[in-house]
């Protein structure tokens, strides 16, 4: 699976499918695979961020500093190339979120 998966579906469909994605992220998270596929996720929510509202935001933020909390408790044991896409995103949809209070 790549970014470039996402080119058939609409912004609605593809943020939607994002969002219960991350909603989900930290209940697998010991899976090997659903590991591998985070920087996959992370592109594909600052993709279609732009449609996000306020309070979809605040869960994606919540839900991926949940992600970070629990990748940083492993260290180094974890890969640091997908702790840096899983941060990157938090920073973006962060600031997206500030955007929303000017």
């Amino acid at each position: 699976m790549s970014a470039t998966s996402f080119a058939s579906i609409t912004d609605q469909q593809g943020w939607k499918m994002l969002t219960s994605a991350w909603s989900h992220v930290c209940h697998i998270i010991d899976d090997i695979h659903c590991f591998e596929l985070l920087p996959v996720l992370a592109e594909g929510a600052k993709k279609y961020m732009q449609i996000a509202s306020k309070s979809d935001l605040e869960r994606l933020v919540k839900n991926v500093d949940r992600v970070l909390e629990t990748l940083e408790r492993r260290g180094s044991e974890q890969g640091g190339s997908v702790v840096d896409a899983v941060k990157e995103l938090g920073n973006v949809a962060s600031d997206k979120l500030k955007s929303f209070g000017q």
